[in-house]
């Protein structure tokens, strides 16, 4: 483990990490979400978007990364295809694979990366921006 960093600049920090919603690059007419990262692109399909709880299903590629964000919400990420690799709060680093689950909670800063071609279930407790809706939510 690093060294602690100090409170004050923990906060300063946590005010600059970016929201997911902008790494959401636009919707197409088939229902899922595009985000697009300097490394790739990933796809999410809304399998539930209501105020209580988001759910999506969603194909990351190789290499792509999401550069470390937080949510204000628990989040679980269960892979079903392929392997992430997470870092959370900076120097934990775990690598997720086929039939793990990796839980997230509200507010826990965190980044990964696609090892392979990989899909995943994403589900949000409460709902958070940028997951996906669909017109049946």
């Amino acid at each position: 483990m690093g060294k602690p960093i100090p409170l004050e600049k923990l906060e300063e920090l946590t005010q600059q990490l970016p929201d997911l919603s902008e790494f959401v690059a636009g919707k197409s007419h088939m229902g899922y979400t595009e985000y697009k990262t300097p490394t790739g692109t990933a796809l999410g399909w809304s399998l539930m978007n209501i105020p209580e709880v988001a759910a999506q299903r969603f194909f990351i590629s190789k290499d792509t990364e999401f550069e470390g964000h937080t949510h204000p919400a628990n989040e679980w990420v269960i892979v079903t295809k392929g392997a992430l690799q997470f870092t959370i709060e900076h120097d934990q680093r775990s690598i997720t694979y086929v039939g793990q689950c990796q839980f997230l909670p509200a507010d826990c800063f965190h980044s990964c990366v696609a090892l392979e071609d990989t899909w995943i279930i994403g589900i949000a407790v409460p709902s958070v921006e940028g997951y996906p809706h669909d017109s049946r939510d």
